[in-house]
């Protein structure tokens, strides 16, 4: 049970540079990123995105110098994949007190817990019982955590 009111990561007040800093280290950084539907594609212009292909990306905007947003794309599709996820994940915990929240797969965890996150990559991926699978999409959220 929750024992405070969620915090935005906007109140967190977590630097987009630092952010940036962060994600530079470990990924490279997409030129454009696009959204829409069928054939219609509209360009992102306040919008970052991570990543080394399609499978693992980080998304992120920013307000004012904050972050306001960051969302993820995790098609695990094998143990590479869920490498690269949990060092991201591993990565963005340094810059506060995250957690992850899945909805689509009811989970939510704190990204500190090393351990339930690398289950929840591997299980995601479905690289526990068969070593490799199709590829899985998921959008999920990040937020902030506060337990105080």
């Amino acid at each position: 049970m929750r024992s405070d009111n969620p915090v935005s990561l906007f109140d967190l007040k977590i630097s987009d540079k630092a952010l940036e800093e962060t994600l530079a280290a470990i990924l490279p950084r997409f030129d454009e990123v696009f959204t829409g539907y069928s054939t219609y594609r509209e360009k992102c212009e306040d919008t970052c995105a991570y990543g080394h292909d399609e499978h693992v990306v980080v998304y992120f905007k920013a307000n004012d110098g904050y972050v306001k947003n960051i969302w993820l794309t995790l098609s695990i599709s094998n143990e590479a994949d869920a490498e690269r996820a949990l060092e991201l994940m591993d990565s963005l915990s340094g810059i506060g007190d995250l957690i992850i929240a899945d909805w689509n797969w009811s989970f939510i965890e704190k990204l500190s817990e090393k351990s339930q996150i690398r289950n929840y990559l591997w299980t995601h991926g479905n690289l526990l019982q068969t070593g490799d699978s199709q590829a899985q999409g998921a959008q999920d959220e990040l937020h902030a955590s506060h337990d105080h």
